[in-house]
């Protein structure tokens, strides 16, 4: 299907300070965290993709995977993308080219979503220091 991945490991001292702000705060920061990340992927997403009708760009989303009932595991993933077609769009068929449009919204915009991820992170760490 089409969708890019962005994995964060390695967040153990990141969780225990998350954890201490209590556990649904946390996971309301994580998940606001990952979708302001893929913000400027999804846009750059949405400019590149192949314009016929229109349809396609407006479908592309932003959806977080969770994986398990714990808030920071230190993974999470978030998933860019939408429909089949868009799949056949991205990776071409027998029968037609692939035109890429997700990949290289994710190659160009992978810096700055980790710098966001970090910013956020830190900022919600502050403010719940005070």
């Amino acid at each position: 299907m089409d969708s890019v991945s962005m994995s964060i490991t390695g967040l153990e001292d990141l969780e225990r300070k998350l954890l201490a702000i209590g556990q649904a705060l946390a996971k309301e920061v994580v998940q606001e965290t990952m979708k302001k990340a893929a913000e400027p992927i999804m846009n750059v997403a949405k400019v590149n993709v192949p314009k016929r009708t229109g349809n396609l760009a407006d479908s592309i989303k932003i959806s977080l995977l969770s994986n398990g009932s714990r808030v920071a595991t230190g993974r999470k993933s978030m998933y860019i993308g939408k429909t089949f077609y868009g799949g056949m769009i991205e990776f071409g068929t027998s029968k037609m080219q692939a035109k890429p449009f997700l990949r290289p919204a994710f190659d160009s915009t992978k810096n700055r979503a980790l710098e966001i991820i970090i910013e956020q992170f830190k900022k919600r760490i502050e403010e719940a220091s005070k």
